[in-house]
């Protein structure tokens, strides 16, 4: 059993250190592209946080419920979240879009989700509890499985957990998109470099040979700008 920080505040060390856990991982890894590893850190965090889970898994979905990023603390468990994706119901797909709380004590007897809660049940899961992932840019759930209903302290510590999951996801793919944007940024920027010195024109005109290269070859301008920067592309014609 986790040891008591203050026995007055009834803070459980391992929410803590579950916490800590999700942060750390954003302190140790600032140039990782995507959220996976944040998502693996997630699962591993909530069954340590919360008591009653025997399981758990991390599911982010895009605007159009497609999986975009998915862990899970067993095979079993990940395959339950890939269900969800693919039959369009379950709690995380309902916590994920609308935002809330979604749980259920007795699977074995729910009439709701049907097909998903019988393959739950096969893989001996009787309870879940899925929690809201909240980003800007995408929807996702931490999802926590059971043998018995959960208590309202472990629900109040897989909050905890969700939210730092929300913060963490969130920086994750910020830096994803601003480091994506550099890199953008600097190969256009040396692919302009080349055509003014080849052509002897001005950054606004090598800029529109880009563009002009882009449209003839129906290639986008980022990669037609790194097939020039790197030697892969000729240089386009003086117009």
């Amino acid at each position: 059993m986790a040891s008591r920080i203050d026995a007055g505040t009834g803070v459980d060390e391992a929410i803590v250190e579950a916490v800590e856990a999700i942060a750390r991982v954003v302190a140790d890894h600032p140039d990782a592209i995507g959220a996976q590893p944040i998502l693996d850190v997630v699962v591993a965090s909530a069954l340590r946080a919360v008591p009653g889970a025997r399981s758990a898994s991390t599911l982010l979905l895009d605007r159009r419920r497609h999986a975009v990023g998915v862990s899970a603390s067993d095979p079993a468990t990940a395959g339950l979240d890939q269900a969800q994706v693919t039959l369009g119901e379950g709690p995380a797909v309902e916590a994920a879009t609308g935002s809330t709380i979604t749980s259920e004590n007795d699977l074995p007897h729910s009439t709701r989700w049907l097909r998903w809660a019988a393959l739950a049940v096969g893989t001996g899961h009787l309870t879940v509890m899925s929690l809201p992932i909240r980003t800007r840019r995408v929807r996702g759930a931490v999802t926590l499985y059971g043998a018995d209903s959960f208590a309202q302290q472990d629900v109040l510590a897989a909050r905890l957990v969700a939210g730092a999951a929300a913060l963490a996801v969130d920086n994750a793919l910020s830096v994803t998109g601003l480091t994506r944007a550099l890199e953008t940024r600097d190969v256009i920027g040396q692919a302009k470099g080349i055509l003014k010195e080849r052509f002897s024109v001005d950054d606004r005109a090598a800029f529109a040979l880009l563009v002009e290269s882009s449209q003839d070859t129906n290639i986008k301008l980022r990669e037609v700008a790194s097939l020039l920067a790197d030697g892969s592309l000729g240089l386009p014609p003086r117009s």
